[in-house]
């Protein structure tokens, strides 16, 4: 089943995020505030988004691990 592609960078500052067709389409690329106005930017994105794609969304993060448990932040 075909669905909308969310990708999110975690950052221990911001995160990078990238929503995409299926067939490899980019139609937007953002960052993501650790500010609840950003979470709420981010969930109109990806919803206005999958509305004029007529697709569900499929969201792919990358896991704990990475710059903040080193202590890069």
């Amino acid at each position: 089943m075909d669905a909308l592609l969310v990708g999110i960078d975690v950052g221990c500052r911001k995160h990078r995020v990238a929503i995409g067709m299926p067939d490899g389409e980019l139609l937007e690329q953002f960052d993501l505030t650790h500010q609840p106005a950003g979470s709420d930017d981010f969930f109109k994105r990806v919803e206005k988004q999958a509305l004029l794609a007529k697709l569900p969304v499929s969201i792919g993060m990358e896991g704990y691990g990475g710059w903040a448990r080193v202590g890069h932040c």
